[in-house]
């Protein structure tokens, strides 16, 4: 595991907002550079945290205690 601290910050960022575009603008980051950091995190953490789907993200179970555990 190899948790970078701003692969952290931005899931925790994104699962504030509806999509990852309107994440990624609010991080002042690309979309793509949004969505590899957070897979990147979700390889780290061996569990998906977000749902994906064309109406936007929603947080799984595992991500919703990630945000509260960190775990």
């Amino acid at each position: 595991m190899r948790y970078r601290f701003s692969d952290i910050f931005n899931f925790i960022e994104a699962a504030s907002c509806s999509t990852i575009s309107q994440a990624a603008i609010k991080l002042e980051i690309s979309q793509p550079a949004l969505s590899e950091s957070i897979m990147r995190l979700e390889s780290d953490v061996g569990h998906t945290l977000f749902y994906r789907s064309r109406s936007g993200i929603q947080l799984t179970p595992a991500g919703k205690l990630y945000i509260v555990t960190g775990k």
